[in-house]
């Protein structure tokens, strides 16, 4: 990884870190890095992985508190991205919250210094995430800068959701449509003191000496909203996925996805308008069942 441009305000005690690989993202980054200054990150590292489409250069120049690195090796070699996250974290964030998600993952919530003093109480240093995919009810026109949940606001309210014997969580829309089982937890938001390391996906979370007392999960999970359908050009940015076949498995999820109609996401039996977080709660803390 090269480093292109450095914060341009000294990290403290208080510096709360967002950290993000991406390509060619550039139509949803303005509203990424606005949503996630409102709700308290103060740090931006970001990855660039070859981008075309002019991310790059928006990132390297723009008047925020943003590290960037750039490089043009395989996502998928550097294990979709962990790797080099991994990397990050040891050599930049040690002693302090971080939060690593993609540009198209909005967590949940107004404040997260109020999530930190909660899980401070709980002596908690990981928080489970519930990654909920969202989606229209039509067809979505997303411009550039605008916010997600207007575009993308419903999501299915019961669809096979259940927990595995690993505590993994599944379910969601795209088991609906794909019939696959799309494993929808991840464990994105913790306190790095020092050891920290993230598995693929960002599903697992470990230390460095493989000490699974060091970990504290908060008790309960938070929601991690995904709008993987938001794109206007959402069918030609799958096929440049297909084409790179940088994901995992042969890239099987995305070549299964390009058979998918926006229009015919939204179904009466399943789909429901997202109001606030305690609907979320309400409906899924009945929903998510043991298999």
């Amino acid at each position: 990884m090269e480093l292109i441009r450095k914060f341009k305000k000294n990290v403290d005690i208080n510096s709360i870190f967002l950290l993000a690989v991406l390509r060619d993202e550039n139509i949803l980054i303005e509203y990424f890095i606005k949503y996630y200054k409102k709700i308290g990150i103060t740090n931006f590292i970001f990855v660039d992985n070859g981008s075309v489409d002019g991310s790059f250069e928006y990132l390297k120049n723009l008047d925020e508190n943003i590290m960037l690195f750039s490089t043009n090796k395989s996502y998928k070699d550097a294990d979709y991205g962990v790797k080099w996250i991994n990397t990050l974290l040891q050599l930049y964030c040690k002693n302090h919250w971080c939060l690593v998600v993609d540009i198209d993952e909005l967590l949940y919530i107004n404040n997260i210094n109020s999530l930190i003093d909660e899980m401070k109480c709980n002596n908690a240093n990981v928080c489970d995430m519930f990654l909920l995919d969202m989606y229209s009810k039509t067809v979505t026109n997303y411009k550039r800068g605008e916010d997600f949940i207007m575009h993308c606001n419903y999501f299915d309210k019961f669809s096979n959701y259940y927990i595995n014997n690993d505590k993994n969580l599944f379910g969601g829309v795209r088991n609906r449509l794909l019939n696959m089982e799309c494993c929808i937890n991840k464990r994105s938001f913790f306190y790095n003191f020092g050891t920290i390391k993230l598995g693929p996906g960002y599903h697992e979370i470990y230390t460095i000496e493989n000490n699974s007392k060091l970990i504290k999960k908060h008790k309960r999970i938070e929601y991690l909203l995904h709008f993987k359908f938001i794109k206007p050009d959402y069918h030609l940015f799958i096929e440049k996925r297909i084409k790179n076949n940088e994901d995992w498995d042969n890239s099987s999820e995305y070549k299964m996805l390009k058979n998918v109609i926006l229009s015919q996401i939204y179904d009466k039996e399943f789909s429901v308008e997202l109001a606030n977080k305690s609907q979320l709660d309400n409906i899924f803390n009945n929903l998510i069942t043991y298999k």
